[in-house]
C-alpha cells in the first residue's frame, strides 16, 4: 500500500510543481517537509497538494477524507511534518486506524 501513496505523492507533487516557478520546485524525496520551517509550501500550495492527495483517493479507495483536518489537529505542534510523515498518516486513515 505505502508504495501506492508514494506514487500518489509523486504525482501530486509533479501537479504542484506545475504551478510553483523553477526555484521553488518541490523534490521528490520522503524527507521533504510539508510544513516545518524548511518547507517550500506555502498556505496555498499546502492546500492545494492536500486537495489534490484527498481526490486521488477518493477515486482509488472510495473515501472521502479530510486530511487537511488531520494535519492542523494532530500535526500542527509539530516542529516538522515530512512526506514520509505524510504516507503513515494517509494509510492510518485509508485503513480508519
Amino acid at each position: 500500500m505505502m508504495n501506492e501513496y508514494k506514487k500518489m505523492v509523486e504525482e501530486s507533487i509533479h501537479e504542484i510543481n506545475k504551478q510553483l516557478s523553477k526555484e521553488n520546485n518541490i523534490l521528490h524525496d520522503t524527507d521533504f517537509e510539508i510544513f516545518g520551517d524548511n518547507s517550500n509550501f506555502d498556505s496555498i500550495t499546502l492546500i492545494n497538494f492536500i486537495s489534490l492527495m484527498e481526490k486521488k483517493i477518493k477515486l482509488k479507495h472510495n473515501k472521502n477524507l479530510n486530511l487537511l483536518n488531520t494535519l492542523m489537529e494532530e500535526r500542527l505542534g509539530d516542529k516538522s511534518y515530512k512526506v514520509s510523515d505524510f504516507y503513515k498518516d494517509i494509510e492510518r486513515r485509508v485503513n480508519n486506524k
